[in-house]
């Protein structure tokens, strides 16, 4: 654990089978307290912003080539208002299968359910989890697989660049929820039973909408769905409900997540603090390969033939557009292969 500092490095390390492979903190040391803020109750308000006065900011680590295989959580996970820590070169894989989730975080979370309109589980088993105010990090050039839920969360968390990473094979790959101005680019996401890449989905939590993202330059063929963004439109009750029990939650929650009623009250909570945000999907030259968008019969059509689609590419969940999307070929010449 680095636990605030500056400059400290962990590199060239095998790192398995613990409950956080490595965790970056700001403020709090026990990371049980971070996995659902009370963002109602105002003394936790008042007791977060003492610690940010306090604490000692974490600030321009390395976590550079290590293999983290099997840990229960998480990978690599930062919290509280770490910034410019780069990770890069890792190898993640295992999360949340080789070591599962002990059933004590299950018990509480089923007692606190009702005191905020937080998902704590979406992160159990998540490869690489940027959570609650990271901000301006480096995740680049990561290996991340076979994890039991997420390959790379970026969840409230702000301004960091997700680059040249290869997601492949766990539940969804790469997944925005409330995050703002943050970059993604250059990856290879592939072989996901669910979201490919997504932006305000299943996963989102009622904390304000995902708003100035920007995405481009990844291939996102080969998942169940490749590309989603729902920031760009309001959600009922009812859908997010039904969303609620498909998330990939460790089987000791199960038997809370699968009540229906539980869903309901956590979903009305949600739709009563929704907002609408904009994610560009483009950099006004370039955007993503789309798997079931790339050939004439999908409707991607290229009359120049310079890789580039001439007719943009509607991203499921709303009103966001992939305006410039690219064939299998546009995309290796756009990133000089």
């Amino acid at each position: 654990m680095l636990m605030g500092g500056a400059g400290h490095e962990v590199s060239g390390n095998a790192i398995d089978g613990n409950r956080i492979g490595v965790l970056v903190d700001a403020i709090f040391g026990d990371s049980d307290r971070v996995l659902a803020p009370l963002v109602h109750d105002p003394a936790w308000t008042q007791q977060v912003a003492a610690l940010l006065a306090a604490g000692v900011p974490a600030v321009d680590h390395r976590i550079l080539d290590n293999t983290l295989t099997g840990n229960a959580n998480a990978g690599v996970r930062m919290h509280y208002h770490v910034r410019g820590v780069t990770v890069a070169g890792n190898t993640v894989t295992g999360t949340g299968i080789g070591r599962v989730p002990d059933a004590a975080e299950a018990a509480f979370w089923a007692e606190t359910l009702g005191q905020a309109p937080a998902t704590p589980f979406e992160t159990t088993g998540s490869g690489i989890l940027l959570y609650c105010f990271p901000e301006e990090n480096r995740v680049t050039g990561n290996d991340v697989h076979d994890n039991r839920a997420i390959g790379i969360l970026i969840d409230i968390a702000h301004r960091n660049r997700v680059a040249d990473n290869r997601v492949t094979g766990n539940a969804h790959g790469i997944v925005l929820s409330s995050a703002i101005g943050n970059e993604v680019t250059g990856n290879t996401v592939s072989g996901h039973a669910g979201h490919g890449l997504s932006v305000d989905g299943w996963l989102w939590m009622g904390l304000g909408r995902s708003d100035g993202n920007r995405i481009w330059l990844n291939d996102l063929a080969g998942n169940g769905t490749d590309a989603f963004d729902g920031a760009g439109r309001l959600l009922s009750a009812e859908e997010i409900a039904a969303q609620i029990p498909l998330m990939p939650w460790p089987e000791e929650m199960r038997m809370v997540y699968d009540n229906p009623a539980i869903a309901l009250q956590m979903a009305q909570m949600m739709v009563a603090q929704q907002q609408v945000g904009a994610t560009a999907w483009d950099d006004g030259t370039h955007g993503n390969r789309h798997g079931l968008f790339d050939e004439p019969a999908e409707g991607f059509v290229d009359r120049d033939g310079d890789g580039i689609g001439e007719v943009p590419r509607p991203i499921p969940g709303g009103s966001a557009v992939d305006r410039f999307p690219l064939s299998a070929a546009g995309l290796s010449a756009a990133l000089g292969r």
